[in-house]
C-alpha cells in the first residue's frame, strides 16, 4: 500500500470523525429544541384550560370538584368512577381536554381558598417560574385564588 492511499484513507476516518462530532451536535441542539417546544405547549395548554376552569368558577360559583380531594389528580383520569375535571366538558365549557404532548401529565388540585393546575416540565425552571406549591424545580402551575 502507497504513503499517497494510507494518507487519503487517513483524511476520510477524520472527515468521518468530524461529520460524527457535528451530527451528535446537531442531535443535541434539535433534541433541546424539541423540548423546548413541548414545554411551550404545554404552558399554552395549561393556560388555555386555567381560563376555562375560571371561567367554570364564575358561572357555576365553584370550582370543579377533584375526585381525590386535598391530593392532585391527573386531569382526565378516572377516580372511583369520577373524572378528574369532568365538569367542564360536562357543563359545555370545553369539548375535550387536550392530553399532555409528553409523558408528565397536566395536574389538579383545589383546596377552600385555591384551585390550580400543573405539569412537570422538561428541565428545571428559573425560581420566579417554578410553582409555589411543589418542591420539583421543574413544576409549572396556574394558581386562581378564590376570594
Amino acid at each position: 500500500m502507497s504513503q499517497k492511499s494510507t494518507k487519503h484513507i487517513a483524511q476520510i476516518i477524520i472527515v468521518i470523525c468530524i461529520i460524527c462530532v457535528v451530527s451528535s451536535m446537531l442531535f443535541i441542539y434539535f433534541e433541546r429544541a424539541r423540548a423546548m417546544a413541548k414545554d411551550a405547549k404545554k404552558k399554552t395548554e395549561m393556560s388555555q384550560m386555567f381560563t376555562l376552569m375560571q371561567f367554570y368558577y364564575v358561572g357555576e360559583n365553584k370550582s370543579p370538584i377533584n375526585p381525590r380531594g386535598q391530593e392532585w389528580c391527573v386531569i382526565n383520569d378516572h377516580y372511583d368512577g369520577k373524572k378528574c375535571m369532568q365538569e367542564i366538558v360536562r357543563d359545555g365549557y370545553i369539548e375535550a381536554i387536550v392530553q399532555s404532548p409528553d409523558a408528565r401529565p397536566y395536574l389538579y388540585h383545589s383546596d377552600d381558598q385555591k384551585f390550580l393546575i400543573a405539569s412537570q416540565m422538561s428541565r428545571p425552571l428559573k425560581l420566579q417560574d417554578q410553582c409555589e406549591f411543589s418542591d420539583d424545580p421543574r413544576v409549572w402551575c396556574k394558581v386562581f385564588y378564590k376570594e
